[in-house]
């Protein structure tokens, strides 16, 4: 599950996933954006992120492995009842900014893992981590963002 609190705004960079996924949108609404090569495109430098040496679940790690320059080819807006798929190899980012509903909410329901990586895209000559931690949420957190969702779909 993925939420997005209204006024919050996504830190997501252009990325791909090692396995397909579908999303439904529950509440607020969705932007998100799909990017496709360009030679004339803005240049990304692009990082395998895999999980480090001795790491855990929720750590990442990044080497960089080339660069590509792509174009924004769909900027989308995806609302409440809302489904989509996406393929692995497709490059993306979300830009949730939930309009006139406290928060965004989607069901992610992700397919078999396909490969050992994904891969990352920051803007050319962007610092990048090596590593990348994400801290597993309390339970108490988890009872507090399930009962925010809880009040909008009420």
């Amino acid at each position: 599950m993925h939420l997005w609190r209204i006024g919050v705004v996504s830190d997501e960079t252009v990325h791909n996933h090692a396995w397909d996924f579908s999303s439904l949108v529950l509440c607020g609404s969705l932007r998100f954006q799909l990017l496709q090569n360009c030679p004339d495109g803005e240049s990304y430098d692009r990082y395998d992120s895999t999980m480090p040496p001795g790491g855990v679940p929720g750590d990442y790690g990044f080497a960089l492995t080339g660069h590509v320059s792509l174009e924004v080819a769909v900027d989308a807006e995806v609302p409440a009842g809302s489904f989509y798929r996406m393929h692995r190899d497709t490059y993306h980012r979300v830009l949730a900014a939930p309009q006139g509903a406290p928060m965004t909410a989607t069901i992610v329901i992700r397919g078999p893992v396909r490969r050992s990586f994904s891969h990352v895209l920051v803007p050319s000559g962007t610092p990048m981590a090596r590593t990348r931690s994400m801290r597993p949420l309390e339970e108490d957190e988890i009872m507090d963002k399930l009962g925010s969702l809880l009040g909008v779909l009420a």
